[in-house]
């Protein structure tokens, strides 16, 4: 430096060192001035808790007091002993809350305007990479079911703004199924069905306004039942676009009316629609069949029908034929026949019987003395007779097809579900409406068929012999599409979750299936007795 150069420096003086000790300190502002590019995936690092932006979509809206009241406590005493996550998205230079820990940063913030402390000024985070905003709002849902239990109002929004991200991204409406697949690859492991019913919420339910906070998984499947048949009664007479009209406006006015009332009481608000709906489009709609004592004196006509089949099968088994396997036994077909049909040839739904004359039934038309099959074929024979007998005890008899596709040569076709008239006032599915057990038979026989584990696999392909029936069959309308299968499980045949108790029931009581079911369980061994002994395993 030239030693004749003098830098200019201002003086020191009185007036300029007082100007100086009046600045005032640093207040927070909305400027960001921290360095954040050298921050990476997995850094530890303490922030300022003004420098971390909430997450906008939390999925809970709704906190205990008591337990806030308790974990501010916590903070004030031991300070944040788990840290928060954050990350960064692309267009903004501030953090935010990548995975839960509103609450605490709530807390923090709170605490620090308070006492004014230091150490509720910044929060200890772990820094994350940003993915997608579905992935956040993920990571939140999941952070919040781990915490605290979610009201299944908030996990209903939740879900729904995740499948709208999710819907955005696709250029095809997404179905339950595919939307289930995308949840589980985020870390998501909920069934279709349990979606299916959150959305329902979301979507139909919003009406209800301050009262959807109040809403269960039992209310939800209550009241979308009563949806699905008011809208299908609609469907009748070609008014369905009226459905969705109807029914906001009257869950809006039915809420309004409920000032005083604490919880939702599904009960009166399903009579309050019923009686509106009756209101409404009583004057277009076909009178519901009653039953008469005509009808009820056709159950000893569908009894009498019923030995009479079995008769005949036992007849056919002697001459060594049946009626549902060609000679060769690789399975005839039986696809002539409307699945409208329920038992009738004319077409007509039997109406339900009374359980005990069923009882007498049963063992009037005992079985045969028990012999081994002597090749696979007379196996399957059996088995389909077995399979045929149950179902016609619940007027299912025209949904069995034989097919040689399938595992053991058969499928349980579904019903027309919307030509299934209301002859049960207690029938919690359509089908029950056939038979107080049609259901439970329905389901059992679909699972011993191997077609309830078909449905749950749609990554087959060609492969499976779903895709193999006619186009006409609704058991492979279902399996192409989700939507329709879940409107059958949930509305056509019910999920049938207390199965397995049934069939314990029916195995040890004596009731009209015990007979069936065991000899169902006979013919399968011998079935795999039978191809054991034709491949040389025995």
């Amino acid at each position: 430096m030239n030693k004749n150069t003098v830098s200019a420096r201002p003086k020191l003086t009185l007036e300029t060192a007082g100007l100086s000790l009046n600045v005032p300190q640093p207040v927070q502002t909305g400027m960001d001035i921290a360095r954040k590019d050298d921050v990476f995936p997995g850094l530890f690092m303490n922030v300022s808790v003004y420098e971390i932006d909430f997450f906008d979509k939390n999925p809970r809206t709704r906190h205990d007091p008591e337990l806030y009241r308790q974990i501010k406590e916590s903070i004030r005493e031991s300070g944040v002993q788990q840290p928060v996550h954050i990350t960064r998205r692309p267009d903004s230079s501030r953090f935010v809350l990548a995975q839960g820990g509103n609450t605490r940063l709530k807390i923090c913030q709170e605490l620090h305007e308070e006492t004014g402390l230091e150490r509720f000024a910044v929060i200890p985070a772990i820094f994350a990479e940003y993915t997608s905003e579905a992935d956040i709002q993920i990571a939140h849902l999941i952070e919040n079911e781990q915490r605290a239990e979610m009201c299944f109002w908030d996990k209903a929004q939740a879900y729904a703004a995740i499948r709208e991200m999710f819907q955005a991204q696709s250029d095809k409406k997404l179905s339950l199924r595919e939307l289930e697949s995308l949840f589980v690859s985020h870390g998501l492991s909920l069934t279709y069905q349990i979606l299916g019913y959150l959305f329902f919420a979301k979507d139909m339910l919003s009406s209800l306004r301050e009262k959807c906070i109040h809403l269960s998984n039992p209310k939800t499947i209550e009241l979308r039942k009563l949806a699905n048949e008011l809208e299908g009664s609609l469907k009748t007479v070609g008014q369905q676009d009226r459905f969705l009209g109807f029914w906001d406006s009257t869950l809006q006015e039915w809420a309004e009316q409920q000032t005083e009332a604490d919880g939702l009481d599904t009960a009166a608000l399903g009579k309050y629609l019923q009686q509106r709906f009756a209101e409404e489009f009583g004057g277009i709609l076909p009178e519901q069949p009653q039953q008469t004592a005509k009808n009820r004196s056709a159950t000893a006509h569908g009894q009498t029908q019923a030995a009479a089949t079995d008769a005949s099968d036992n007849a056919a088994q002697q001459q060594g034929t049946d009626k549902s396997l060609p000679e060769n036994g690789t399975g005839g077909t039986t696809d002539s026949v409307s699945v409208s049909d329920h038992g009738n040839p004319d077409g007509t739904v039997t109406p339900p019987v009374d359980p005990a004359a069923e009882r007498q039934h049963g063992q009037e038309t005992a079985a045969e003395p028990f012999r081994l099959p002597e090749n696979r074929d007379e196996a399957l024979r059996r088995l389909h007779r077995s399979v045929r007998k149950m179902l016609s005890l619940v007027h299912l008899d025209n949904c069995f097809r034989s097919h040689d596709m399938f595992r053991y040569g058969f499928y349980i076709e579904y019903p027309d579900f919307h030509n299934i008239p209301k002859t049960r006032p207690d029938a919690l599915f359509v089908i029950d409406n056939l038979h107080e057990d049609a259901g439970d038979v329905f389901a059992y026989l679909a699972k011993v068929s191997m077609q309830e584990s078909l449905l749950a696999k749609p990554d087959l392909g060609s492969s499976n012999p779903l895709l193999m029936l006619p186009e006409s069959s609704p058991l492979r309308t279902a399996y192409q599409d989700p939507d329709v299968l879940d409107e059958y499980n949930v509305m056509g045949i019910g999920e049938r979750v207390y199965l397995l108790d049934r069939v314990l029931y029916w195995q040890t009581v004596d009731t009209p299936y015990t007979e069936p079911v065991s000899e169902i369980l006979n013919a399968l061994r011998a079935v795999h007795r039978c191809e054991k002994q034709e491949n040389g395993h025995e």
